[in-house]
């Protein structure tokens, strides 16, 4: 880009700005520092999951160990999760917003702050490959949320990102109608194939998706990468549920 059209882009910036002053997608407050997209109000909202944590749900232990005692008889198929937040609060807004409201922007400061928060992916990463939206969901939508934000953890750790290695073939129920463990397993039984098996041999793949609840659609893409015969599967996500107390 030449300079002088680069300084015309950042002027008529500077004006849109003046007309239409940025405010932040989750609560609408104006953004007053520079180049800010969500608000310290609503960034402070972002709760942090304290550790010990177990290493293959990411959910709270009460003493230091690797796994938890559900995940030491009842394997996920990840060897490994690493989630940013506990969904709840302004964190579950910035990704309502993200999803819903269609604000595509929110997607790299979201990976940017749950790869900090949560220490950087879990380790030996080949490729980053994304929790898949259904193609009818996708034409509702228009982008696949888990997809951009694996493409800016990707840009952020000089990654590659496998779109298309995960297809989901059958229309699903969105997860968060049932609170249920067993429905939401039941839910997405069967609903992932390898779309590119060849690609997925033999690798360290890490899953991408923006909210981890039970934890079943992760376990069911890891089954079918497992059968694909990738070496080592684990997960990465914005936000994971707590169990309520």
């Amino acid at each position: 880009m030449t300079a002088p059209l680069a300084g015309l882009r950042h002027l008529a910036g500077s004006l849109l700005d003046l007309l239409l002053p940025p405010r932040c997608p989750v609560c609408e407050d104006l953004l007053t520092d520079p180049g800010q997209i969500i608000c310290s109000a609503c960034r402070f909202g972002f709760e942090a999951i304290d550790a010990p944590l177990c290493q293959r749900c990411a959910l709270p232990l009460n003493q230091e160990k690797a796994h938890c005692a559900h995940c030491s008889i009842h394997p996920t198929g990840l060897d490994a999760l690493r989630c940013g937040f506990a969904y709840g609060g302004s964190l579950q807004e910035a990704i309502m917003a993200l999803k819903f409201g269609r604000r595509r922007e929110l997607a790299r400061p979201l990976a940017q702050l749950s790869l900090e928060a949560a220490s950087g992916l879990p380790d030996e990463v080949e490729f980053l490959l994304p929790v898949p939206l259904h193609k009818t969901r996708f034409t509702q939508r228009g982008f696949d949320q888990a997809a951009l934000i694996a493409l800016e953890l990707g840009r952020i750790n000089g990654l590659p990102v496998l779109l298309g290695g995960l297809q989901r073939i059958r229309a699903t129920d969105p997860q968060g109608q049932s609170r249920d463990q067993r429905a939401r397993f039941s839910n997405v039984a069967g609903a992932f194939v390898a779309g590119k098996p060849r690609l997925i041999k033999d690798k360290a793949i890490c899953l991408v998706d923006d909210v981890v609840t039970t934890g079943a659609t992760m376990a069911s893409c890891a089954g079918v990468l497992r059968e694909a015969g990738a070496s080592r599967i684990t997960g990465f996500a914005v936000g994971r549920t707590l169990p309520d107390l």
